[in-house]
């Protein structure tokens, strides 16, 4: 249950403009193996929300989620 609370409110934040809070919050929620978290990071990665764009990141995120989904 806190993983998709942490990765809805990193949703919430990055919507509102706290892109580094909204991340921390998605990051935190990936780490305990959530995909939609997961797949929400690469979007910040490819999109640069709260953290340099990083296409390497991208691709492993959106690769994890592939197995994790």
């Amino acid at each position: 249950v806190l993983r998709s609370i942490e990765n809805k409110l990193g949703i919430i934040a990055i919507d509102g403009g706290q892109f580094e809070e909204g991340f921390d919050m998605l990051q935190s929620s990936a780490e305990k193996n959530y995909a939609p978290a997961i797949f929400n990071l690469a979007i910040c990665y490819e999109k640069g929300l709260g953290v340099k764009k990083d296409e390497k990141m991208v691709n492993k995120s959106f690769f994890i989620d592939l197995f994790t989904g």
